[in-house]
């Protein structure tokens, strides 16, 4: 019988959450108040021009152009031509660092204008329409629509980062790709220390980081030599150390440190250290 093997997709973005989608016309006296947010924005100009102001800066947005604000950005919005604009603003929530390679202003190609026009669609089947800063899901979404929502923006993002990424800068991808997989896992590792007096579970990790169990296990593999749970085991048992050492009853540490009885935590103990947790207060005292 023919062996086969998996393999685990590298997600370069993922999108978590979606906060607002707006579509509307902007009038010559439009104002947009200065704000900060811990989400991704952008916004494409369907015609007319706007003028963004950010902490770097104001750039002048006209026909076709797409502009992304990473999070904690402070920014607003504003008009100088005496001309009516037309803009489409997606708010979402994503922990991947690779978007900082698109901040800024960009020209959508009608490729990438596509897609774009493929995400309103598909929230216009999914959300009541003219859309409010609270999306109100539809009384009878159509099937699937909030998920190709999410790939049509990932698909965007994604699009944008080949097309900026294709030639000087490619090798500067790598090294930022591979920089944005040591944070998602020093990320976990912090969790984790952070929570070494909890029953901690890779869906909770899951949940936390927004990546999937499979894809962070994967991950944390690969650049710690370690799955996620043995690491926590061994911060636990480290942390164990230093309760024997200030004579904690092994039924106490055992309790405080969540395992799920003595004789299972002496036994990981053993395994961890080499030697049994007799021994080792033995050699403490």
């Amino acid at each position: 019988m023919r062996k086969y093997y998996t393999y685990v997709v590298q997600k370069l973005i993922s999108v978590q959450h979606f906060v607002t989608l707006e579509y509307f016309d902007l009038t010559p006296d439009f104002t947009y108040p200065e704000e900060t947010h811990d989400f991704y924005e952008f916004v494409f100009v369907k015609c007319g021009n706007v003028i963004c102001h950010t902490d770097t800066g104001s750039e002048e947005l006209s026909e076709n152009d797409f502009y992304l604000i990473t999070p904690n950005t402070k920014h607003h919005y504003s008009m100088e031509k005496n001309e009516n604009t037309t803009v489409f603003i997606v708010c979402f929530k994503s922990k991947s660092t690779a978007l900082g390679l698109i901040r800024g202003k960009s020209v959508l190609s009608g490729e990438l204008q596509q897609i774009l026009w493929k995400i309103l669609t598909q929230a216009k089947e999914t959300f009541c329409f003219p859309f409010n800063k609270k999306l109100v899901l539809k009384e009878n979404p159509r099937l699937g629509s909030q998920q190709l929502i999410e790939n049509y923006i990932e698909e965007l993002l994604i699009t944008l980062i080949q097309t900026k990424t294709a030639t000087s800068e490619e090798i500067q991808v790598v090294s930022n790709y591979l920089e944005m997989k040591k944070s998602i896992v020093e990320e976990i590792v912090k969790y984790l220390e952070e929570n070494l007096y909890n029953k901690t579970t890779l869906s909770d990790i899951s949940q936390h980081t927004y990546y999937s169990k499979t894809y962070i296990n994967s991950l944390f593999k690969e650049i710690m030599n370690t799955t996620i749970m043995q690491h926590y085991q061994k911060l636990k048992v480290k942390e164990a150390e230093k309760l024997l050492g200030k004579n904690y009853a092994i039924s106490k540490i055992s309790e405080l440190l969540n395992f799920e009885s003595p004789h299972y935590f002496c036994k990981v103990f053993k395994k961890i250290t080499g030697t049994t947790v007799s021994d080792y207060k033995k050699r403490l005292h």
